[in-house]
């Protein structure tokens, strides 16, 4: 799934980035079909039934992070365009 969404996104020039519960030995399919980066949303290991419980928590943890070093990738690339 992951790798048809990717191929489709790509094909419309759109960024994806996916943020799961674990990365396995597929996602180098989707990066191959066009997915632009990965993140595990859990930060430490614990049991399944842990990360269900707190799946909300982590996903919403793990989504802030990500859009922080989106912001911040936008601000070197605004301070690398002002400095030339």
């Amino acid at each position: 799934m992951p790798a048809e969404a990717s191929r489709r996104a790509a094909a419309r020039d759109i960024p994806v980035i996916a943020l799961s519960g674990t990365v396995g030995a597929g996602v180098q399919a989707a990066l191959d079909a066009g997915l632009d980066a990965y993140a595990s949303i859990l930060t430490r290991p614990c049991t399944l039934d842990h990360a269900l419980q707190e799946t909300s928590d982590f996903l919403v943890s793990s989504a802030e992070q990500t859009m922080r070093l989106l912001l911040v990738g936008r601000r070197l690339a605004w301070q690398e365009a002002e400095a030339r």
